[in-house]
């Protein structure tokens, strides 16, 4: 799991050399349009080349990049670049975002998590508040999903993704 990478305006000698052979002109020089598609570019070919090592290593290892469904403009990361070279992971946010303080209720918990695994998500929830957030009425579904997982990890175990 990356939690990135993130590709912001970069100056160095590596990135201003690849630029000017890429565009012909200094990166110094360059346009914002330019300079946003070198880095989508640059993350792009950065996660095919660790994606290749990784499965090189064992195909059955997972790699997903966290960030890539922000704007490209803030991460240089396009999802639909960088797709063919990470592996599906759902996640769950257990709180209504923009507000990590406010928790989803039990029955919208238990519905977010019985649609993944019907469809053969591999879920990851995920609080942003206190520990304490656990102990609402989501957190306590997530509680009993997780245990009803465990409990039932013959039916789970070696489920693909259907396309």
């Amino acid at each position: 799991m990356l939690d990135g990478p993130i590709l912001h305006k970069c100056y160095c000698p590596a990135c201003s050399k690849e630029f000017k052979a890429v565009y012909g002109k200094p990166i110094t020089e360059t346009s914002y349009g330019e300079h946003l598609i070198s880095n989508v570019d640059g993350i792009t070919d950065f996660m095919k080349e660790i994606y290749g090592i990784v499965k090189s290593v064992n195909p059955e290892l997972m790699l997903y990049i966290n960030n890539s469904a922000l704007r490209a403009d803030v991460t240089g990361s396009n999802t639909r670049k960088v797709e063919p070279y990470v592996d599906t992971v759902i996640f769950i946010a257990g709180d209504y975002k923009p507000r990590s303080f406010y928790m989803h209720t039990y029955h919208e918990t238990k519905l977010y998590y019985a649609q993944s695994l019907a469809n053969g998500a591999n879920v990851w929830y995920g609080i942003q508040g206190p520990f304490d957030q656990m102990n609402t009425e989501g957190g306590k579904a997530v509680i009993e999903m997780n245990a009803f997982i465990n409990k039932h990890k013959d039916i789970f175990a070696g489920s693909k993704e259907q396309s």
